[in-house]
């Protein structure tokens, strides 16, 4: 029931009452007045009679004692004088008239009555039993008896009765006059209260938007203009990106701040034909009527647009990011549980490839199914510790010297052998598996690393940290233990963000690196120049190397990235950085990158990565290869002197 439909139905018992209060009061109150007059006109008159015949028999007692007709005058005088007998005479046993009162009121002949006011006449003829002890005949004393007393008193009583009925439905029509305005407030205020009830039980209490419930009966019309008018309309799942790491690390009224936040800038890019709603937690939806796919990709790109602007929370600078899922119907579904399921999976496979968004399209029923199996496998195999490292030398790119490895996860699955990361990382971060799985990493670096130094062999090790460890709060402490557990210096450790990571909240990023960094652990920022980062963010950390992404040295001859590489390096090296640069692959590409002065080299011109026994015998080579080339450069020498 709507707002307007409750005005009406409230205003309708108003008018109702009032209808229902008049006719009570005229016509039950008549009848109630008028049982009660009822009532009393019959007490009055019961008494009246049982006087009557009270008196009669002693007027019939008195009579019979001295039957004389002085004496008959004399009784029958003293009854007038009050005005209550009008009428008397004694017959015989045959009717015939033995006295007569001679001047009697009322001339009529006598007709016994049976109860008051029986004929009209307004007396009241009683007949009793006359027994005169000195006559053997018996005698009938006729009497009758004056009403109009107790008539008068009736009246008195009708006039008060009626005058006290006037006065009561006078009074209650004063009353109800007086609360007629109380009425139409409480009225009012139960419109209001059931407008605000309902505005509550279809929209978000935090930020304003329509909520679920909303959402389903929009869904159900659009689904009904389906059928009837064949149009179109294309369903958009927003998820925020690792919003938990947020409520996690600045607590929920943050959170809350950033969710009225995303509210606000979605709702500014809605038409108002369109439906933007909260679903709960992290999660927005949005009902665009009349659009193909065509269409609703592009709102799906403004979405993710504005809501990747900065977040300026009270202290905290936060990037955050979204994934969109779209579904238009009616060809990927005719009901609202097929459509959201559809939609889900769409939002879930551009969360997972980090594309912002994804049409729905059919082989994604196939990839959820495999990525649920995926996520059970993978927390099996945590319990059993089914994965291995593998090892990818950085050299320094002047020297030739072997400075140290990246440690990088594989999967060695029980049945489909071999797994590279990028297939199941983002499933441990998505099923909150990661936290477990990058303290196995650090854990086995640092074990094996325990072992090589053991052999004299003595470099660093670089692990990666996905963004949702940088809001592990224990992350430092863990660390620390597994350092003091394998006896390894903290400067053979290196630890490798993504940038993206660190600009997801920049402050808490600070915080935790810095943390790590006081340790004597040092950082760096790997894939640098695939995100929004810039080096004025770069200076507030305490970072000491970044990592140039792949996709600036892949192709370094062909397209025109020399020049951006060589703006990175220089500067990286003006902020007193080390640079590394990764996916080298070819000489002239490390002849490149030497002239352009970076300091270190990545990639499968000098290594793949390697498990851990073949990682030893490339240390071991490469260093004999040194100390030959060494030995070489000698003997020349020695030669040419």
């Amino acid at each position: 029931m709507d707002r307007s439909s409750i005005a009406r139905l409230a205003k309708g018992l108003n008018f109702r009452l009032i209808l229902t209060l008049s006719a009570i009061h005229m016509v039950l109150i008549p009848l109630l007045f008028g049982g009660i007059l009822y009532m009393i006109k019959q007490g009055f008159q019961e008494q009246f009679v049982n006087q009557v015949r009270s008196e009669a028999y002693l007027f019939s007692h008195l009579a019979g004692k001295d039957f004389t007709q002085e004496s008959l005058t004399t009784l029958i005088n003293e009854a007038t004088t009050f005005a209550k007998i009008l009428f008397a005479e004694i017959v015989d046993e045959n009717g015939n008239i033995i006295y007569n009162m001679s001047d009697a009121p009322i001339k009529v002949k006598f007709n016994e009555d049976f109860f008051f006011g029986q004929n009209g006449d307004g007396v009241y003829f009683i007949s009793v039993p006359l027994f005169v002890s000195k006559y053997a005949t018996n005698y009938h004393l006729r009497l009758g008896f004056n009403e109009s007393n107790m008539d008068h008193q009736i009246q008195l009583i009708n006039q008060r009765i009626i005058y006290t009925a006037i006065a009561y439905i006078g009074l209650t029509f004063a009353l109800i006059a007086f609360f007629i305005p109380k009425l139409n407030r409480m009225r009012k205020e139960i419109v209001r209260q059931a407008g605000v009830l309902e505005y509550q039980s279809c929209h978000d209490a935090l930020t304003g938007l329509p909520n679920r419930v909303l959402f389903e009966n929009r869904m159900k019309q659009g689904l009904e203009d389906n059928r009837r008018q064949n149009a179109h309309y294309a369903i958009l799942l927003i998820d925020l990106n690792r919003f938990k790491e947020v409520n996690d690390t600045l607590g929920h009224a943050i959170g809350d701040m950033v969710l009225q936040e995303t509210g606000y800038r979605l709702h500014k890019l809605v038409r108002n034909s369109d439906t933007l709603v909260r679903l709960g937690g992290d999660e927005f939806a949005l009902i665009i009527a009349n659009v193909d796919e065509e269409g609703a990709t592009t709102v799906a790109k403004k979405l993710i647009e504005s809501v990747e602007k900065p977040y300026f929370i009270e202290q905290h600078r936060l990037h955050i990011s979204a994934s969109v899922g779209i579904a238009v119907t009616p060809q990927d579904g005719k009901d609202t549980k097929t459509i959201m399921r559809h939609v889900d999976m769409a939002m879930y496979e551009a969360k997972r490839t980090n594309m912002g968004y994804c049409l729905y399209h059919q082989s994604l029923d196939k990839n959820t199914l495999h990525r649920l199996a995926l996520t059970s496998d993978l927390k099996e195999s945590l319990i059993r510790e089914d994965f291995e490292l593998y090892y990818q030398p950085k050299m320094c790119i002047k020297s030739n010297k072997l400075l140290g490895v990246e440690a990088l996860i594989r999967w060695r699955h029980p049945e489909h052998g071999l797994i590279m990361p990028e297939k199941f990382i983002s499933v441990a971060e998505d099923s909150g598996l990661i936290t477990a799985m990058t303290s196995w990493v650090i854990k086995e670096a640092l074990r094996q690393q325990s072992v090589w130094q053991k052999q004299g062999m003595f470099i660093s090790v670089a692990v990666n940290l996905s963004p949702i460890n940088l809001f592990d709060a224990e992350l430092p402490q863990k660390i620390n233990k597994l350092l003091n557990e394998y006896h390894v210096p903290p400067e053979y450790l290196e630890m490798e963000i993504t940038e993206s990571a660190i600009l997801s909240d920049i402050n808490r990023a600070a915080e935790t690196l810095t943390r790590i960094h006081n340790m004597g652990i040092s950082l760096s920022i790997d894939d640098f120049g695939t995100g929004y980062s810039s080096f004025i963010h770069v200076k507030k950390l305490p970072i000491s190397q970044i990592k140039i992404d792949k996709s600036f040295i892949k192709d370094m001859e062909t397209d025109n990235n020399t020049s951006i590489v060589n703006t990175i390096i220089e500067l990286a090296h003006h902020l007193h950085l080390t640079v590394v640069a990764e996916g080298a692959e070819e000489e002239s590409t490390i002849a490149i990158l030497r002239r352009l002065g970076c300091d270190m080299v990545q990639g499968y011109y000098i290594s793949p990565p390697l498990p851990a026994l073949e990682i030893e015998q490339f240390i071991k080579t490469h260093e004999l290869i040194k100390k030959m080339a060494a030995k070489n450069n000698m003997v020349t020498l020695t030669n040419t002197l």
